[in-house]
């Protein structure tokens, strides 16, 4: 039965420790507690919740009736473990806190060591980050004291997951390395897939989802061949997150869909929760903000709320305020994101101070106080009713023409911008467009949330931009992959492209540029509306683009003639003629000016510099334009007079 647990094998383990149980009606005491507990053990790995509580529940009161301590603080660590996971969290810090205690009287320092990392790990999934951070550093000293490097390396996995989440992305990656190589070499199977878990993340977390989702997909095969199904589910869902950021939500829905599905026990509540917010996610991209994604979002905080999931409430708080907000909610976004706004930082107090600073980078705390601000001093509408004469939306403009004046940096002035346009018009991604030889170039791109994005030139379709820069006309799509003006559009279809708004910049009838927009998740994101309600607007952004090109070259003007000036007023102040000397570099200038100086004194003059640099010439002009210009200037090799000589 222990042999066939380290291998992963639980259901084979759970039935030889049956069999023996059903034979031994003259076990030791010992004994059969410690199959009472690896019976709950057996149970909780195989995802039967209820059954792993009763099997410890047994085991406790066994252990009490044949007075073994060691066993029972086993057992309470064991239960704890249970009530975590069915939301429990205030009971199963008592159960880990008294299963330490235990441990110590016992004098145990093997298991105390475990059980501190149960405490760390409760610490962390509470948000109570320094506390985790103090009890994962006492288990590690305590473990590798006492050699026991399985356990270690666990320690170190638990900690590479804390890591992740406060940031630390470097020391996560080395914990989880030195984790793995002791989990493949002693061949623990489990722990080792398990691992691909916080591998995945640490690819999420560096924005490279495609490979996370691979990484999520590896996991999801090993842990279902373990036989260790509610683990496996949690893969599942990661790696349908991951294939959602990564652009791909048919893909996502269908793991979900495989991830709802999978047999077992009722789903507990934070994984049920997950599931609830993943699926809002998934309708949202799809269809837009809709009192179905709000549902779903409502699901989602329900379960959560039975959970001890502090970072998923405020990530789902987000959300469900950026869903509001699209629906024109304001007061309601406005509640859900400043409540999530205060459980971030409440979560941040809790973060050694020395890591909160990029705790709170990675975080959506800067988004969520951009969208409160901007929700102070204008309202957006709905898309669908967005339209030329709609006040409100011309008031989100004027804002954002207010904050464009006096901006005469021509990259700083792109990218404001851009980042307020896809904020107005709740676009996923933007590019803008300079019209130039040989081929127009994109100067800037942005996502979302206002980062750069890599390689744009392969990410737009140019068959769309290049209609827009040579015609001068708005263009919108509300599917391109349906629309039959792109049917034959490689782009279109290659990059998955569904709506797209494609307006030009123009200065009176020269176009200088465009503006692109697009939303590769939903379908009809921008109405025909929306680009006569942005046209007025784009031809005032051409406008100040031309003016920003003209200051820029005024400037350069401006500077080159300076430089001329400068070097005409240089050439002015030489006294002597220097015309046997080529370049009128401003270098040169000083030197010439030097020479002046010391042309009209009698002392000797060293002069320096490699081969070739023109030594005889500077000497010569000193001696030609000095008191000596009527006499012999002798020049004298050195090198072939004889040492002697000297």
């Amino acid at each position: 039965g222990k042999a066939l647990t380290r291998m992963g094998d639980f259901g084979a383990a759970l039935r030889a420790f049956q069999e023996l149980e059903a034979a031994g009606t003259g076990l030791a005491p010992g004994l059969r507690l410690s199959l009472l507990n690896a019976r709950g053990v057996l149970r909780y790995y195989l995802g039967e919740v209820a059954a792993a509580g009763e099997a410890f529940a047994e085991a406790e009161a066994w252990s009490r009736r044949i007075g073994e301590i060691a066993p029972l603080a086993v057992a309470f660590n064991n239960l704890g473990n249970i009530l975590l996971e069915k939301g429990a969290p205030e009971q199963a810090e008592d159960y880990f806190r008294r299963s330490l205690a235990l441990s110590r009287e016992a004098g145990d320092r093997v298991h105390e060591g475990m059980f501190q990392m149960s405490l760390g790990y409760l610490f962390h999934r509470r948000g109570r980050a320094m506390e985790a951070l103090a009890a994962y550093a006492e288990a590690l000293r305590l473990l590798e004291a006492l050699g026991q490097k399985s356990e270690a390396a666990r320690v170190r996995l638990n900690r590479a997951n804390l890591s992740l989440s406060l940031g630390d992305w470097n020391g996560a990656e080395a914990d989880l390395r030195r984790a793995q190589g002791v989990f493949r070499r002693r061949g623990l199977s489990y722990l080792a897939a398990y691992s691909r878990q916080i591998e995945g993340e640490l690819l999420r977390k560096r924005r490279r989802p495609r490979e996370a989702a691979r990484v999520f997909q590896d996991c999801v095969r090993g842990l279902q061949a373990l036989q260790r199904p509610v683990d496996a589910r949690w893969a599942l869902l990661h790696e349908a997150e991951c294939l959602l950021e990564a652009g791909d939500s048919q893909a996502a829905r269908a793991l979900l869909s495989k991830a709802e599905s999978q047999p077992g026990e009722v789903v507990e509540p934070r994984l049920a929760g997950h599931l609830h917010f993943l699926r809002a996610r998934l309708e949202w991209a799809a269809s837009g903000a809709s009192e179905q994604v709000l549902a779903e979002f409502a699901a989602a905080a329900g379960e959560l709320e039975k959970s001890d999931d502090a970072e998923a409430r405020v990530l789902l708080g987000y959300a469900w305020g950026g869903c509001l907000r699209e629906l024109g909610r304001v007061e309601e976004a406005r509640a859900r994101l400043q409540a999530a706004l205060r459980g971030l930082r409440a979560l941040a107090e809790k973060i050694p101070e020395e890591w909160r600073r990029r705790y709170l980078e990675n975080s959506p705390q800067r988004e969520m106080e951009r969208m409160l601000q901007t929700m102070e001093s204008f309202t957006l509408p709905a898309a669908e009713s967005v339209s030329l004469g709609d006040e409100v939306f011309e008031r989100a403009l004027r804002q954002l023409q207010k904050e464009s004046v006096g901006e005469l940096d021509l990259s700083a002035l792109v990218e404001k911008i851009l980042d307020r346009m896809i904020e107005v018009t709740r676009a996923e991604r933007g590019f803008i467009l300079l019209k130039e030889e040989p081929a127009p170039r994109i100067v800037v791109s942005r996502n979302i949330d206002q980062a750069k994005l890599r390689k744009p030139a392969e990410q737009i379709s140019w068959s769309i931009a290049n209609e827009v820069l040579e015609k001068g006309r708005p263009l919108v799509t509300v599917d391109a992959l349906e629309d039959a003006r792109f049917s034959v559009t490689a782009s279109i279809h290659q990059l998955k492209l569904r709506s797209i708004v494609c307006l030009p910049l123009k200065a009176g009838d020269e176009i200088l540029g465009a503006i692109y927009l697009d939303n590769r998740e939903r379908r009809a994101a921008f109405q025909p509306a929306l680009a006569a309600a942005l046209n007025p607007f784009a031809e005032w952004m051409g406008q100040v683009l031309a003016n920003a090109r003209r200051f820029f070259e005024v400037q350069s003007d401006l500077s080159r003639t300076r430089k001329k000036l400068e070097a005409a007023e240089s050439e002015l102040k030489i006294k002597y003629d220097y015309k046997n000397i080529v370049g009128r570099h401003p270098k040169m200038l000083e030197i010439f000016q030097v020479l002046d100086r010391v042309t009209d004194v009698e002392v000797p003059v060293l002069i320096l510099g490699e081969s070739g640099v023109g030594k005889e010439r500077i000497a010569k002009a000193i001696h030609f334009n000095g008191p000596r210009a009527g006499r012999a200037s002798v020049s004298l090799n050195c090198q072939s007079v004889p040492e002697g000589l000297f």
